[in-house]
């Protein structure tokens, strides 16, 4: 009886369908962990959404379909394993303070991208799925270059001689 009544239970940024997690949405709740534990997520298999948009969160990225950590603490690179996600649908990792390149992400299923407000660096990969996305995908990022931002690269590096 006790079993039922649990079920039973609404929890506030928690969905579920037919009794498994499917979302968890914490959003603008203050959390100011140091890290996420992908550990705590490993049997979650029916989890697709995972966001805690407006957050204090720092350290590294989990592992799911859909990816709302905007506005968090995040630091370090893109997680390259990202890439190994193939039915990744959306990746949202703007205002936060991501550094390096952004990975060959060529997902056709990757529908929504942002990882504005970042400190990342170099050439945007030219795969259709990145430069299906718009220039405010990539925006406040001022080492980031390519299109489809107005940002050009320049590879040639200029030497500085003497003459005499």
């Amino acid at each position: 009886m006790q079993y039922r009544l649990f079920l039973n239970m609404a929890w506030h940024g928690i969905q579920c369908v037919g009794g498994h997690v499917t979302g968890i949405s914490l959003e603008s709740m203050g959390l100011d962990a140091t890290s996420i534990d992908t550990d705590a997520f490993l049997f979650l298999t029916e989890l697709t959404v995972l966001s805690f948009k407006n957050n204090s969160i720092s350290g590294g990225i989990t592992r799911r379909r859909n990816f709302d950590l905007s506005g968090n603490k995040l630091y370090g690179s893109i997680p390259r394993s990202l890439l190994s996600l193939e039915l990744l649908e959306s990746l949202l990792l703007q205002d936060n303070y991501l550094k390096g390149s952004i990975p060959e992400f060529n997902h056709s299923s990757l529908r929504v991208f942002n990882v504005s407000s970042n400190d990342l660096n170099g050439s945007i990969p030219t795969t259709h799925t990145l430069q299906s996305f718009g220039p405010d995908s990539y925006s406040s990022n001022p080492q980031l270059c390519g299109p489809p931002t107005l940002n050009t690269c320049n590879n040639v590096s200029t030497a500085v001689g003497w003459s005499s």
